[in-house]
């Protein structure tokens, strides 16, 4: 009979990876909080500047970045069977996929960015958006690379050098905003374009960072130190071109995946917006805060990739099955604290956002809602993490786009302003539709991975 860890044991091995992963998406997202934060002590036109210029730059870099979630998916069974050259072949074809895929959206984001003004901006404010849009869209090459770059360091085991990598940027990034958008030691203010101009510099810094880490680790360098390492030469550029082109078609249903997610967020913003001030206000406290916590079962799954694909690739079908049945447990159990917390806690942590009582009063009734589906919310997406280790990604997409697209969104709408109840519901209506938007893709995640399960490691 096959032995397996403990769960105890099991479950060290995945907060090893899942720890760091956290902290690094943490740190990620502090940085964009800290140029808000920046930007608005400047002035109130550089924070709706910024506010314009993430709402459109946000999806186009997480779809580019997630594109490349793809290297993990393929690198972390090779590293797991011991074919580190494959592992290294997959990060040079990351590479060039990082390079092709970012040009496109560098492209769009530089289109979009002078037409602002159709969308009723004014001209001063989208001036300001345009500019802070032009640093953004350099830095998207390098936000790809770096992707590629982590994504090949992490399907090593190693995710500690990331969480450095990133901490170390977001340090970096404070004097840099402050720096341009205040003006020192010469450098002209340039307020929330300074933000933009920040940004390029440090993932510059943290790409060079994970480029030296790779170059001098003993770990990597088993990936280029064989008789079978990768060439980067002008010869076997077609075949690293072909394994580009095989990635994308891993990464893309990815991609579409998580912009499918964040989309729906994006647009429901925009159909609460004629309900006022104050349900914008609070819509967007609650968004923050579950935003936050949504970063531990993103950790959970990202760290399930990298161990079940480690597992697969070692042909230790027992380990994978048990590595799964722990990680959805305790992710479970996780998502069961985090929405308690969240029910109890919803008034206190409104309030740290605004003293504005009927702000703090709706964002409570938001956020007693969410907590609902922090458990579906958990189940879909540590569901979805394990299926990139089976490489079953187009199947999760259909069933992403059907639960958020054609259901919840339109669910949603009827709630907030009729005619499906008597009485409207405002947000509320679009957040109940999240619950139901979420259980669905977590039921439909959850049938996948049980027959992906049963073909995989069972049958």
């Amino acid at each position: 009979m096959s032995q397996h860890l403990s769960i105890k044991d099991e479950l060290l091995k995945l907060a090893h990876l899942a720890i760091p992963i956290l902290i690094a998406q943490l740190s990620f997202t502090a940085m964009g909080f800290i140029d808000t934060v920046m930007a608005g002590r400047y002035s109130e036109l550089d924070l709706a500047a910024i506010a314009i210029g993430t709402s459109i730059t946000i999806p186009l870099a997480l779809f580019g970045q997630a594109i490349l979630f793809s290297v993990t998916a393929k690198s972390s069974p090779h590293w797991g069977a011991g074919d580190f050259h494959k592992s290294g072949k997959h990060f040079q074809e990351g590479i060039i996929l990082a390079l092709i895929s970012s040009l496109p959206l560098l492209v769009l984001l530089l289109l979009v960015s002078t037409q602002l003004e159709t969308f009723g901006i004014s001209s001063e404010l989208a001036k300001i958006a345009q500019e802070y849009q032009f640093y953004i869209a350099l830095s998207l090459p390098i936000t790809g690379l770096y992707q590629a770059s982590r994504s090949f360091i992490e399907s090593t085991g190693q995710t500690r050098p990331i969480m450095v990598i990133n901490l170390l940027g977001l340090l970096v990034n404070i004097p840099l905003n402050y720096l341009f958008i205040y003006g020192f030691l010469g450098v002209e203010p340039m307020g929330s374009v300074g933000c933009g101009l920040a940004t390029l510099l440090v993932f510059t810094a943290m790409l060079i960072l994970s480029w030296v880490f790779i170059a001098r680790n003993r770990v990597c360098q088993q990936a280029f130190n064989t008789q079978q390492a990768p060439a980067f030469t002008l010869q076997e550029l077609p075949a690293l071109l072909k394994g580009a082109f095989n990635l994308a078609k891993l990464g893309l249903p990815i991609a579409f995946t998580i912009l499918a997610e964040v989309s729906l967020f994006t647009v429901i913003a925009l159909l609460i917006a004629p309900l006022g001030i104050v349900i914008i206000a609070s819509h967007q406290i609650a968004l923050s805060i579950t935003s936050q916590l949504f970063m531990l079962p993103y950790s959970q799954a990202t760290a399930l990739t990298i161990r079940v694909g480690h597992l697969l690739g070692q042909n230790n079908k027992t380990q994978a099955l048990h590595s799964i049945k722990v990680g959805l447990g305790f992710g479970v159990f996780l998502s069961v604290l985090t929405a308690s917390f969240m029910y109890f806690s919803s008034q206190l942590l409104a309030s740290i956002y605004t003293d504005n009582v009927e702000i703090i009063a709706i964002a409570t009734g938001l956020l007693a809602l969410a907590a609902v589906y922090q458990i579906p919310d958990a189940i879909q997406i540590i569901s979805n993490g394990i299926l990139r280790a089976f490489h079953c990604v187009k199947m999760p997409l259909a069933v992403s786009l059907f639960s958020y697209w054609l259901i919840a969104l339109p669910t949603g709408y009827f709630l907030a302003y009729g005619p499906l109840v008597s009485e409207p519901l405002g947000a509320k209506g679009f957040w109940i539709a999240l619950i139901i938007g979420l259980s669905l893709n977590a039921i439909g995640l959850s049938v996948l991975l049980v027959k992906e399960v049963y073909r995989r490691l069972i049958g």
